[in-house]
């Protein structure tokens, strides 16, 4: 998945995260807007809903939670 792309509720929308100083009317309209700092979060524009088909969800599921097993891995143990 490209940088700048957080998946959220389950893959069903796609929002982008950006920094403060973006200018976010820039990105498109079909995607929803994050900010957020190590505090707090507000959501500048609402992802509008994409429903998936349940197989494709699950594919999309399963591909996230083994690129966040992977990352896990390489952190805990960085040499294997």
């Amino acid at each position: 998945m490209p940088s700048g792309w957080s998946m959220c509720a389950v893959l069903r929308r796609i929002f982008f995260r950006r920094a403060a100083a973006f200018p976010w009317q820039i990105l498109p309209v079909t995607c929803g807007v994050v900010v957020a700092d190590a505090h707090s979060a507000a959501v500048l524009r609402e992802a509008p809903h994409h429903p998936l088909h349940a197989s494709r969800r699950k594919a999309l599921t399963l591909r996230f939670a083994l690129a966040a097993g992977q990352r896990l891995s390489s952190v805990i143990n960085p040499r294997a």
